[in-house]
């Protein structure tokens, strides 16, 4: 698995609560976490380099409903949005890449 892969899985299987923020990368960690790079990186902030480069996929499993009248399709569908931002990364003593 890639890295931006292993980051997705991370996300979708924990929550992770950036409110609280997140630790830097240089406290090591049994379990792997994302961590900062650097105490001046930002949640809210856009990643450097800008623009950056976003990679979006809609799988469609099913279209449910066509209304014609209303001009409206309900669809059953995921949408994934990935990125990569070197502000971030994964802390755990046991994890290689």
């Amino acid at each position: 698995m890639n890295f931006l892969g292993l980051l997705l899985a991370v996300f979708v299987l924990k929550k992770i609560e950036f409110s609280k923020g997140l630790k830097l990368c240089s406290e090591l960690s049994e379990k792997l976490k994302i961590c900062k790079m650097s105490e001046s990186y930002v949640n809210n902030d856009p990643p450097e380099p800008q623009p950056a480069t976003v990679h979006p996929v809609l799988d469609i499993y099913d279209i449910t409903e066509i209304n014609e009248a209303d001009q409206t399709l309900t669809i059953f569908a995921d949408i994934l949005i990935s990125w990569e931002d070197p502000g971030i990364s994964f802390t755990d003593s046991n994890f290689t890449e």
